[in-house]
């Protein structure tokens, strides 16, 4: 069973990073963002979105290894 976890952690642990790649850098998106409300703020949150859910999937996945 924990094998089975194991393996769908780092299932996870590949789309987020596969998610994060695709999506483009929260930090260079408020470079030029200037108009609070714009797509572009949008996009930046959905960047951070991203990048918390690569977090946490990187979280699992070294959290289910140390088992």
């Amino acid at each position: 069973m924990l094998k089975r976890a194991a393996d769908a952690s780092g299932d996870v642990r590949r789309s987020a990073e596969a998610l994060a790649a695709a999506m483009p850098d929260a930090e260079a998106l408020a470079k030029w963002c200037a108009l609070p409300g714009q797509g572009c703020l949008k996009a930046k949150r959905a960047a951070e979105a991203v990048e918390d859910a690569r977090r946490s999937a990187n979280a699992l996945a070294d959290a289910m290894a140390d088992l």
